[in-house]
């Protein structure tokens, strides 16, 4: 949102987005979030993404030395 340390609202996202898109289809457009935020989460705000335009949407990722991996 407007105060950097509060969360921008679902209608904010999707106007945001849709402006960008609007202004510059070929914006990457990348989703960034650790293991504590909940999948759900993730899945909402990849929603309001594809709402307001996206297409393609990635993931960045953390060095894989960072996650645990079975053997």
């Amino acid at each position: 949102g407007e105060n950097e340390n509060e969360p921008a609202s679902g209608k904010e996202v999707v106007a945001r987005v849709g402006a960008v898109l609007r202004n510059r289809p070929d914006t990457p457009i990348l989703v960034k979030a650790d293991r504590t935020v909940p999948y759900g989460n993730v899945v909402g705000a990849m929603v309001l993404l594809q709402q307001g335009g996206a297409q393609n949407i990635g993931f960045v990722t953390d060095p894989l030395d960072s996650y645990p991996v079975p053997e």
